[in-house]
């Protein structure tokens, strides 16, 4: 038997997602259209920046930069559009920490990482506060 110490939660249904009943998905249609909303936020804050100094942005420059894209969780059968076309990681290579961890490792090699709000998928799971990836039981964290 397979220890399970994570769940992936639906965001469809909200119901716990089975072995090969769904997956952890981003659309990378999502991350191209975040990621050239950046570049022409960068290209706008930094054409009031003078010549040879660094950019500073304000409060509402730094509101008005574009949100990273976020990670999903669907059941197949509660897929929205783009399900099919988009970076999957099937929930049954999720269940443990060390399958986190190697999703970790494998997902920081991709260029459009930054753009996903994987930093804040990884937190939330680590202090069970989570609703994609969630401790089966609630973790001991320090930090």
């Amino acid at each position: 038997m397979t220890i399970s110490e994570l769940k992936a939660v639906c965001d469809g249904c909200k119901t716990v997602v089975g072995s090969d009943e769904g997956a952890l998905w981003i659309s990378h249609q999502a991350v191209r259209e975040r990621e050239a909303a950046v570049r022409s936020w960068q290209a706008r804050n930094e054409a009031k920046t003078p010549p040879g100094q660094v950019p500073v942005h304000d409060y509402q420059e730094l509101m008005d930069c574009p949100d990273a894209v976020r990670w999903a969780v669907h059941h197949n059968a509660c897929a929205p559009a783009g399900f099919d076309s988009g970076y999957h990681v099937p929930v049954q290579q999720l269940r443990t920490w060390a399958d986190l961890t190697a999703w970790t490792a494998h997902l920081m090699g991709k260029v459009w990482l930054s753009a996903t709000d994987w930093p804040q998928l990884l937190e939330s799971a680590a202090r069970g506060s989570g609703t994609r990836i969630t401790p089966v039981s609630p973790p001991q964290v320090s930090f």
